[in-house]
């Protein structure tokens, strides 16, 4: 398995959020490691005046889903190709930002939605999304179709890319993802439903849940 590869992501809300740089900056300073920034309706001039908000510091743990040029200008963690992105974007193009980003140590990330998605990828990516592995939270009626059995044995056979578990995880089932061979967890509606003034509690409670299962699979 690669190294240095996010075991715990957070992605951000597609829509604005009260209080969001606050919430952010305050989970950078509890040990969140990596984040995935995403806001699809945003142009590059809204992305720059996001990213202005949070702590320079932080800026080497985020990861944008759009306007990849960013990662470059200011030393952002890595990109993450959108379905709607690697579907318009020609192969030999994707090819070029894929060795340009490896160039520059900056992580490579896409999302899959079925094993055999997962089994025919084209690049070299550093780590996948899969899901929705359980019900959604975030989307209402977004249902999980996996077998948890049948996709161990699927990720077992992928030991050259990290996996990571997307799609309703929360404080209940992030063992259960772990043991079923997931290199880690991304969360999104665990935190982002949660009360903006307990975030930052919630978040917590599932780093630290997280750590204990680490340890013991």
């Amino acid at each position: 398995m690669k190294k240095n590869i996010p075991k715990l992501i957070i992605i951000t809300s597609s829509e604005p959020v009260y209080k969001e740089f606050e919430i952010i900056n305050s989970l950078f300073n509890e040990g969140l490691e990596c984040l995935h920034l995403r806001k699809p309706d945003y142009d590059l001039p809204e992305l720059e005046h996001w990213l202005q908000q949070v702590n320079p510091h932080n800026l080497n743990k985020i990861v944008i889903h759009s306007h990849y040029e960013m990662a470059e200008k200011i030393r952002l963690k890595g990109i993450h190709f959108t379905n709607e992105f690697l579907n318009r974007t020609p192969e030999e193009d994707i090819f070029s930002i894929v060795q340009k980003a490896k160039s520059q140590k900056h992580t490579i990330s896409a999302s899959v939605h079925s094993s055999e998605e997962l089994k025919s990828l084209k690049f070299n990516y550093d780590y996948i999304f899969l899901s929705p592995v359980f019900d959604s939270i975030s989307k209402q009626g977004y249902k999980s179709s996996f077998n948890l059995k049948e996709l161990s044995v699927d990720l077992k056979n992928q030991d050259n890319i990290s996996v990571i578990a997307l799609g309703g995880i929360d404080e209940g089932n992030i063992e259960l993802a772990l043991q079923s061979g997931f290199a880690g967890v991304a969360l999104l509606g665990a935190i982002w439903n949660t009360k903006r003034e307990e975030v930052v509690d919630k978040f917590q409670r599932m780093k630290k849940i997280f750590k204990d299962i680490v340890n013991l699979v």
